[in-house]
């Protein structure tokens, strides 16, 4: 599906037609103080209101949190959506016309095409959910009994069955075509005939955050070798499984409500609807693959801390660790709940209750933590070998923690597990990591901006070698942190080609490395690289900012603060630098 632009003319005319106040009072309890509105911040727990919309400049701004933006931006956050997503849901709430453009043709198909599929998605799942309730569908029935589902677990999450016999029928009865119903995933082809690709199996509906209905996954109800225990819609113009997340419209709620304090990932359907059966709300689980990067992203719009709740078995443990570094790299808060040896979510609920679940998960583990428990149970410790090797691997763990102070936790930790003095296991480990590192050291660029990393290689790249489209109307280096950045950047504006000569030796290696980094990219890149590196560095002053408003003493201390907030804020709304 084509991405959608929108001209600024026409996203000008939705924040026009849109009042801030009104929008933000549609979706949380508001009230007016002075010139200000003021409510609880719905992108994180407080108890006194601290989130401000200004009407007359048409901003909103949390001082507990930094969040602020204008329209736009507060209907992306609350809805967690994109941004042209965010435009159109606008539009439509101000009875815009979604402009034509150069695509416009295109577009126009692909929409109808969407609509149409969806449409037939939704008659399905209401077809599938009243045969739950027929005489046909007894095994379901039976299924559904002996696994304990509640009716409301049915109607929640909209479970159904296919008998095979009538999906395609009453389609046709309700218009939609055999052509749509190939396109969305619910009917394959042999030869000229139709066929339900789903038949004979308990339906889970895969909703999207909009509730809207984009796939199913069904479950065979009999013993057959032959056929997959579970089986997803193939990928269709709604649905793509890397980026789907079984019970997103339901994380949705529960951000809308302002109860969402951790997303709680187990590994699939049944264990996603026991655990809001007995209470867990936030539980959520990729879609017929392991977690991607994809899901990690959607994830994150909607909160930043999860906890993981996987099978207690080998694949979990697997499957865990591979999650655990899909989630880091997306800047999660991760703690992880270890289930006993051989139990999923649902049969712990069923086994120990609501009460243990909630133990469970309010002692999940660190990541790091988690880790060194593994290896705790890998090796055997009352022998020399054993924890030798422990030791080799619980130091290659801890050595990745950034902070000294929260090493040393761990430090102690190990030092427990093992009998080794403390003192013998950090001077171990210090050796361990100065071992580890000594080879790569010199690669190793020290810096505060880990985060735009690429971007930055990127722009000093395309400056360095005097790409056309690397021309700046302002001073980058007041945008930068990091010194060897600066000084780079001083000696090639001081020299122009012939700076190499004039560079230290950390700068010369820095600068060759940057020969290995070959991202695609032109002008448009550049720019958008360049944005992301302002944009960095103006939330980083604004975080420094909020904290010095926090701690401002006189009214006037807090009204100069809060006009260079503001000001921050009105560049960043603007992509202006």
């Amino acid at each position: 599906m084509q991405k959608r632009y929108f001209q600024p003319k026409f996203v000008e005319q939705v924040r026009a037609k849109n009042d801030i106040g009104q929008v933000v009072s549609s979706y949380i309890q508001t009230t007016k103080r002075g010139n200000a509105t003021w409510a609880l911040c719905p992108f994180h727990h407080e108890k006194t209101p601290s989130f401000a919309v200004n009407e007359e400049e048409q901003f909103f701004h949390c001082f507990g949190c930094g969040e602020g933006g204008d329209v736009i931006k507060f209907v992306q956050l609350i809805e967690s959506i994109s941004y042209p997503e965010a435009i159109e849901k606008l539009a439509e709430r101000a009875g815009l016309e979604i402009p034509k453009d150069e695509n416009s043709d295109e577009i126009i198909f692909e929409k109808k095409e969407k609509d149409e599929v969806l449409r037939a998605l939704k008659l399905a799942m209401e077809i599938y959910h009243k045969n739950l309730y027929l005489p046909v569908a007894k095994k379901a029935q039976d299924y559904v009994k002996a696994r304990n589902f509640k009716k409301s677990d049915l109607e929640r999450f909209h479970m159904g069955y296919s008998d095979g016999s009538n999906i395609i029928s009453n389609l046709f009865k309700f218009g939609v075509s055999s052509k749509t119903l190939v396109k969305a995933g619910i009917a394959g082809r042999q030869g000229e005939r139709l066929y339900d690709k789903l038949s004979g199996r308990l339906i889970f509906p895969v909703l999207n955050s909009f509730g809207e209905c984009v796939g199913f996954s069904g479950r065979i109800l009999t013993s057959d070798a032959n056929r997959a225990k579970y089986k997803n819609t193939e990928q269709t113009i709604v649905f793509d499984k890397s980026s789907c997340v079984y019970a997103i419209d339901l994380l949705k709620e529960e951000k809308r409500s302002g109860n969402l304090k951790r997303i709680i990932l187990v590994e699939g359907q049944i264990d996603v609807i026991k655990m809001h059966s007995f209470g867990f709300r936030s539980a959520v689980a990729s879609m017929g693959t392991a977690l991607t990067q994809r899901h990690a992203t959607i994830l994150k719009r909607f909160c930043d801390d999860i906890t993981i709740c996987y099978d207690g078995d080998t694949a979990g443990e697997k499957a865990t660790a591979r999650t655990i570094d899909i989630l880091e790299a997306e800047g999660f808060n991760i703690k992880v709940a270890r289930l006993p040896k051989g139990m999923d979510p649902d049969e712990f609920l069923k086994t120990n209750g609501r009460e243990a679940m909630e133990k469970l998960l309010g002692g999940a583990l660190s990541p790091v933590e988690y880790k060194l428990q593994l290896l705790e149970e890998k090796f055997d410790l009352s022998k020399p070998e054993g924890k030798a090797n422990y030791l080799k691997g619980a130091f290659a763990v801890v050595s990745k923690v950034e902070t000294m102070s929260e090493k040393d936790v761990y430090l102690k930790i190990i030092s427990r597990v093992t009998d080794v003095p403390i003192d013998i296991v950090r001077r171990d480990c210090q050796n361990a990591s100065t071992n580890e590192k000594e080879p790569a050291e010199k690669n190793v660029l020290i810096t505060n901006e880990e985060g735009i990393k690429k971007a930055l290689k990127f722009v000093l790249k395309s400056i360095l070698n005097g790409e056309t489209f690397s021309k700046l109307d302002f001073d980058l280096k007041d945008y930068l942190s990091n010194p060897l950045y600066i000084s780079i950047l001083k000696k090639f504006e001081a020299h122009g080609e012939n700076f190499k000569e004039f560079l230290e030796e950390g700068e010369k290696e820095f600068v060759d490395n940057l020969s290995d980094f070959n991202p695609p990219g032109g002008k448009e890149s550049f720019n958008e690289c360049v944005w992301k590196i302002v944009e960095n560095n103006l939330k980083t002053r604004q975080q420094l900012l909020n904290e010095k408003f926090k701690a401002a003493s006189s009214s006037q201390e807090r009204a100069e603060i809060l006009s260079e907030i503001n000001k921050i804020i009105k560049q960043l709304n603007e992509r202006r630098i």
